[in-house]
């Protein structure tokens, strides 16, 4: 006999420390008082060793493999129920097959039962019995139940050929023919149902009389009248309001630098930096005028910018597209710069309804009066060149969410 019953009553009472594997690939049991008393078959008592062979093949043969499975191959497998890499590790040092993923779980399931006693044996074999009378007991009622209804059959056609029939007979015809207009009664209600869906739903053309139709406007008479009612609404509500609908800027967006030498930015390096991305001095001719194409990221459309250092010459619809004012970080900056209704422009005022910028070399100090206004800041590296693009970046991403914000229109 093999030691898997014994390895079984172990593991069920959670004594598998008990075992261990030997150098020798054999199995060493150490009984102990809390395993007594052992399974039928086996002797021993308290502080006893046995060992078995662990490489002999026991009676359980995998439910998937068929294969008879060797007692270390089990001990591993109960030891490392979880664990790949140790598992196999083990069964490799002792020359054992490791057990196959398909027999893993019913390995365990068995393993894990207790040893049942003659009683439960004894209540389980009633059991069994039990549920066998029941599954007679219900046969013979099918077998009574089909009997009648074929007697009632055979009777129903004695009744029609004219040999007459007994008063149970007419019963059971009488059943058969209720069960028989029920179903009608459910087959009509179910069409009635039906109709009354069908009768509900708009009519629509099948696909391929779309694809043959050839009067545009007609097919297209629902969504231009909800254009229409669309525009109809957007201008009842202006008019309603009481207050001029604010003009559409036409040109170009603007961007309006310093008009000083002592600026990071002005006429004379503006294009560099806007459209190629570097910072070069104040030297050179000035130019007259400055244009910069630029690709807007979200709507990927290119918009061409006007940059000019002159803002005192503006009229009210130049300023309406005046998006960014690049700030020195002093108000005389803004002398001379009006409003619609002639008044000094303010520097407040100026940055609440433009995108206000500032610009300074790496360790110039800020002026303070930045700190008021609504302004953002960048810095450009003396020496290095290559994080112009920085600068760059961050004046064009910022600039253009400001955009979409405020002026929407200007994006397009």
């Amino acid at each position: 006999m093999s030691g898997l019953p014994l390895l079984k009553h172990l593991n069920s009472r959670g004594l598998l420390s008990q075992c261990e594997a030997t150098a020798e690939h054999k199995l060493k049991i150490k009984v102990t008082a809390a395993a007594l008393p052992l399974p039928a078959g086996f002797t021993g008592g308290d502080g006893d060793v046995l060992e078995f062979d662990g490489q002999a093949a026991t009676e359980y043969k995998g439910v998937e493999s068929g294969k008879a499975l060797q007692l270390l191959s089990i001990y591993f497998q109960l030891l490392h129920p979880a664990k790949f890499v140790p598992n196999l590790r083990a069964c490799s040092a002792h020359d054992v097959e490791a057990v196959a993923s398909g027999d893993k779980k019913a390995l365990l399931a068995h393993m894990e039962e207790k040893i049942k006693s003659s009683s439960s044996k004894k209540s389980k074999s009633k059991d069994s019995k039990s549920k066998t009378d029941e599954k007679k007991q219900k046969k013979v009622k099918t077998s009574i139940q089909s009997k009648d209804i074929t007697s009632a059959l055979g009777k129903t056609k004695e009744k029609e050929n004219g040999a007459g029939a007994s008063t149970e007979t007419s019963s059971e015809f009488k059943f058969l023919d209720t069960v028989e207009i029920d179903a009608k009664r459910l087959a009509e209600d179910r069409a009635t149902i039906a109709q009354n869906i069908l009768n509900f739903e708009a009519p629509v053309a099948t696909t391929d009389a779309l694809l043959r139709s050839t009067d545009t406007s007609k097919d297209l008479s629902i969504a231009l009248d909800y254009i229409k009612s669309l525009a109809s609404n957007k201008r009842k509500s202006s008019s309603s309001s009481g207050q001029p609908a604010k003009k559409q800027a036409t040109g170009p967006p603007i961007i309006v630098i310093p008009n000083a030498m002592s600026s990071v930015i002005t006429m004379h390096n503006a294009e560099a930096f806007f459209a190629d991305a570097t910072y070069t001095s104040n030297k050179g001719a000035k130019p007259k005028k400055v244009k910069c194409v630029r690709k807007l990221t979200k709507s990927r459309k290119n918009v061409e910018f006007e940059i000019i250092d002159d803002a005192k010459s503006l009229s009210p619809s130049e300023w309406n597209r005046v998006v960014s004012v690049i700030a020195l970080g002093k108000e005389w900056q803004f002398k001379d710069w009006k409003n619609q209704d002639r008044t000094p422009m303010q520097p407040v005022d100026v940055f609440s309804r433009t995108f206000g910028f500032y610009i300074s070399l790496e360790g110039a100090p800020v002026p303070e009066n930045l700190k008021t206004w609504s302004v953002k800041f960048a810095k450009i590296n003396r020496d290095n060149r290559g994080l112009d693009s920085v600068a760059h970046a961050l004046f064009w991403n910022q600039l253009e969410a400001w955009m979409f914000v405020n002026k929407p229109e200007m994006c397009v």
